[in-house]
């Protein structure tokens, strides 16, 4: 007795030369099956595919399970039924583009797109509509709309002003002329009110003389910010004839004697 004619090695070789086979068909069928969406294979008489027809046949011949080989089957006529519907449906496509090309007296050759004409009219209308929606968007977002600031220049300003008037002082004849000029003392290092070493007299205000025709002047700019919703600052500054913290007006003259500016005002609140 032969033991190799016996081995179970010889008795499997056959079952898994029919596995190998089923798997090598099923891998083809599979990537045929990919491409069926785009190109589909040629149909037989009776309306089947290539694909469909060897998908029985492996059926038949046992090669395919019953099971896997009906599933393959079912999605094969699934993807060659899609493939035909949409040819059909494009050769409808191009027959009414050659349909309404011959109706208006032109020819199309395969691969040519037919463009329907837009009158100037609607071309002008829907530019003037997207240019309506781009600026409009624009706008809302502040990125390109005419005359627009960036919005942190917003929360900044400047303002100013200048007046120019004629005043006239008049006093009556009866005042003390013995007033002292309280700010011009200040000024000073102090006043020796010893009568045995100072003689001399404070200075003393203008309470009797006239002064007519004076020409006054006053002229202001500041910058303010708001630093958030609630700080905000300002910087300003003005004329004047000295410090005085309430008139900022300046009296012309003097020949060219410059003038002065004070910081007027530097502030912060919160």
């Amino acid at each position: 007795m032969n033991p190799s004619k016996y081995s179970p090695a010889r008795r499997l070789a056959p079952a898994l030369r029919q596995g190998a086979l089923a798997a090598a068909v099923a891998a083809a069928f599979a990537l045929a099956a990919g491409g069926a969406a785009a190109q589909s294979a040629p149909a037989g008489p009776a309306g089947e595919t290539a694909m469909v027809k060897l998908i029985r046949g492996l059926i038949q011949s046992g090669t395919l399970a019953k099971d896997v080989g009906e599933a393959l089957l079912a999605q094969a006529q699934a993807e060659a039924m899609a493939s035909q519907q949409a040819q059909q449906r494009l050769a409808a496509v191009s027959a009414g583009a050659v349909a309404g090309a011959s109706a208006g007296g032109l020819r199309l050759e395969p691969g040519d797109v037919r463009v329907p004409y837009i009158s100037q009219t609607v071309r002008d209308q829907i530019r003037d509509e997207v240019k309506a929606q781009v600026m409009a968007q624009a706008k809302d977002e502040g990125w390109a709309a005419p005359n627009e600031t960036p919005e942190w220049s917003k929360r900044i300003r400047f303002e100013g002003d200048v007046r120019v008037r004629n005043e006239s002082r008049s006093y009556a004849g009866n005042n003390s002329n013995i007033e002292i000029n309280w700010p011009d003392l200040n000024k000073s290092s102090g006043y020796d009110v010893n009568p045995n070493t100072n003689l001399a007299l404070p200075s003393l205000l203008n309470t009797r003389q006239d002064r007519r025709n004076l020409f006054r002047a006053r002229a202001r700019v500041g910058i303010f910010a708001d630093l958030s919703e609630n700080t905000k600052a300002g910087v300003r500054l003005a004329s004047g004839s000295d410090d005085n913290p309430v008139s900022t007006t300046q009296t012309l003259g003097g020949g060219l004697s410059k003038k002065s500016v004070w910081l007027d005002q530097m502030w912060i609140s919160h």
